[in-house]
Parts: structure tokens; C-alpha cells; sequence
């Protein structure tokens, strides 16, 4: 059997981003096949420069070329920071992949929501609007990682096609764009035959399984990614329009249908009825 590619996975500046629920989504692929192997790296917050750490690099889009630079010198600090620290001191085994995926709050410049560069990668998710579900944010990063990391397994790189096709390779400006390529799972025939010239067969139908998203299964499925994702994290992707549940959604999660509909009626006639007495007493 070959090698998996190993995938770093980073996440700089996401206070809202349910990251735990977003990893294990992401790690999960790893046991749905064997040309990719995605990893989970959690970077010290001094190796980030601090004008990514505060609340207005939220606000401000970076040019894209500033962003892969800082990521490039991070993940430097970082495999810097593992050789020293890792084996040393915690006795653990420090061999890691070499490419890099950064996910971030951050907005790009121009709208962009994912830029790469040699063996960096940025997605951004600051676009991210509720109306935008469903699918859930989860399903849109999973499925911009795959696209990134999918073509770092070719000789050369795999560029996207500006027809819409409902495929991985789809040319998208804004990130609202990717919703048909996640809701089909599908790569078109040309990437296809692409993918097959430098793959061959086995590796191909691999990508194939893990782009087709099915195997992320029900959330009423028991052990299934989804139910897990909702028993464990309390993030139901078909529920969750956020990057995170919010105090509604988790109700919802947790009361039957026809309860929660009976408790938001409650709220509302609640609020409805303070605000009348509220306007009566001026």
C-alpha cells in the first residue's frame, strides 16, 4: 500500500469557529480512505503574529500575499518549536506532514475564501452567513480542505475549471459559490481522467469515496459521523446554521419538534406581551 499524503490542518484567529466539532469532521476522513492523511496542529500563540491575535483583524480583509507569508513563517516557528519541544520533552514521536491548510476567521482581500501557495494553503471563513445553510459551514470547510489538499497528491498542480459543474474543481470566487460543488460530492469527467493519468484507479476511486460525502451518514444513524458529531459536540449539521450552534439550535437538538415549537411560541408571546405592557405604562 502507498504512503498517505499527510495534510496539516491549523486553525489562526477562529473565536467563533466550533473548532473541536470542525476536527474531528475533518479527521474523520482519514478512516474513509488511504491517499490522504489529515492532522490536527494546535500552534502556540506566540508563533502568531499579534496583529492576527486581536479582535480588528477580523474586521480588516489582508492581501493574499501577506496572509500565505505569515502562514509560511508560522508553520517555520512551528516545525522549529515541534524539533525542539516535541521528542524532548514530551517524549512523543514528531514525524508530521509538510503540507499546510490554515483556517482562519480572518477576511481576504477581494472577498477571496481560500488562497495557496507551494505547500500553504489559507480557507477563510469570514464570509460565512447563516442564509448560506444549508449544508452547514462544517460541510463547506471540509469540502474546500479536499479541494486544496486533493491536488498536492499530482506531479502537477490541478488547477480549477471555470465552468460550474457541481464538481470539486469548480472555479468559485465567493464562497457561497461552493454550495452546489458540496451538496453533490462530484468530480467531472475531465478532472476525472486528470486524476486517473497520474493516480491510477485505486487512489482515484479513494478521492471519489471521500468526495462523495455520504459517509458522513445520518444524524439519527447510530455511530455514524453525524450522530456523533451531534451527541458529542452538540453541532447538528443539519440544524447548525452558524460556525457554531447557537442557544436555539441547541434546544432544538435537544427537545422534540413539536416541544420547541411550543417553547419559541411561549418566548415570543413572552417578549410580545412585556413590550405591550412596556409601550402602556409610557
Amino acid at each position: 500500500m502507498s504512503k498517505r499524503l499527510k495534510i496539516r490542518i491549523f486553525y489562526i484567529q477562529c473565536p467563533t469557529l466550533d473548532t473541536e466539532a470542525c476536527s474531528f469532521l475533518l479527521l474523520s476522513q482519514n478512516s474513509q480512505q488511504d491517499a490522504l492523511e489529515f492532522e490536527i496542529h494546535n500552534t502556540e500563540t506566540d508563533l502568531i503574529p499579534e496583529d492576527f491575535t486581536n479582535k480588528s483583524s477580523l474586521k480588516k480583509p489582508i492581501a493574499r500575499e501577506r496572509i500565505l507569508s505569515e502562514c509560511k513563517t508560522i508553520t517555520e516557528r512551528y516545525d522549529e518549536w515541534v524539533k525542539n519541544n516535541v521528542h524532548q520533552g514530551f517524549g512523543a514521536r514528531s514525524e508530521m506532514g509538510s503540507i499546510s491548510i490554515f483556517i482562519t476567521e480572518i477576511p481576504l482581500e477581494l472577498n477571496f475564501y481560500a488562497r495557496k501557495e507551494e505547500d500553504v494553503a489559507v480557507i477563510s471563513i469570514a464570509a460565512w452567513r447563516r442564509h448560506i445553510a444549508p449544508p452547514s459551514a462544517l460541510e463547506f470547510i471540509i469540502r474546500i480542505v479536499q479541494r486544496l489538499a486533493v491536488p498536492y497528491l499530482l506531479k502537477s498542480y490541478l488547477r480549477s475549471h471555470f465552468a460550474t459543474r457541481g464538481c470539486l474543481f469548480d472555479f468559485n470566487q465567493i464562497l457561497s459559490g461552493v454550495k452546489n460543488s458540496v451538496l453533490l460530492g462530484y468530480i467531472c469527467e475531465d478532472c476525472r481522467n486528470i486524476l486517473l493519468k497520474q493516480l491510477g484507479e485505486n487512489k482515484v476511486d479513494a478521492i471519489i469515496q471521500l468526495v462523495d460525502l455520504k459517509w458522513i451518514g445520518k444524524v439519527d444513524e447510530a455511530g455514524s459521523v453525524a450522530n456523533i458529531l451531534k451527541k458529542s459536540f452538540h453541532y447538528e449539521l443539519d440544524l447548525t446554521k452558524g460556525l457554531k450552534p447557537t442557544w436555539l439550535e441547541r434546544v432544538k437538538e435537544v427537545l422534540p419538534s413539536t416541544l420547541t415549537q411550543q417553547v419559541i411560541v411561549f418566548i415570543t408571546g413572552f417578549l410580545l406581551a412585556a413590550l405591550l405592557f412596556y409601550l402602556r405604562l409610557k
